[in-house]
């Protein structure tokens, strides 16, 4: 079960939104140049294409580049026990924490997603998955996977994230009890 005390979430929310990994760097990793939407006054750009400031080699207006790119960095340059082959140009995957305003669900609040690069084998690489399991244990906040426009549930597991949205459902007194903790903590995760 998560563990959902505020200073464990203000923990988690302080290393990914607030801290570097010194020692790791994008290098040659543009995955967030691909991946990121971006909607400012100065750029426009869809998730999943590729930005038109990238040359190839780098981005072209690096020094005048929006906030929006300033600002984001993917987990594994937040998350130092993330494996160090989990660069997403290495492992064909970028994990990220995303936050919804008008959620389907309790399990988009606040969420993490790995996306695949090239596609769903990209999950299967070791440093991808190792840091699917990462995420999974550490159980503070759902984790979604996702590739060509469409992503899943995978924590918690979709017939218990069935069961939190509706405890009621679960018959066993004990059972129920721990499911509404879980439901709070989710909860929880809203702005």
């Amino acid at each position: 079960m998560p563990t959902s005390s505020p200073s464990h979430l203000k923990t988690i929310y302080t290393r990914y939104f607030d801290t570097l990994v010194e020692s790791r760097g994008c290098g040659t990793c543009v995955a967030c140049c691909q991946h990121l939407h971006i909607d400012e006054p100065t750029l426009k750009k869809p998730a999943g294409q590729l930005c038109p400031n990238h040359d190839g080699t780098g981005c072209t207006i690096y020094a005048s580049r929006p906030q929006t790119c300033r600002d984001w960095f993917c987990l594994w340059r937040r998350d130092e026990n993330l494996p160090e082959g989990g660069n997403p140009a290495d492992c064909g995957v970028v994990f990220s924490m995303d936050r919804s305003e008008n959620p389907p669900n309790m399990f988009e609040h606040l969420f993490i997603v790995g996306r695949a690069l090239n596609g769903p084998e990209d999950f299967e690489h070791p440093d991808a998955m190792a840091s699917i399991k990462h995420f999974i244990k550490e159980g503070t906040l759902p984790v979604w996977l996702a590739h060509g426009g469409s992503k899943s549930l995978i924590y918690p597991h979709p017939e218990l994230a069935a069961l939190i949205q509706n405890p009621a459902k679960v018959a066993d007194w004990n059972a129920r009890q721990d499911v509404e903790k879980l439901r709070a903590h989710f909860l929880q995760l809203a702005p």
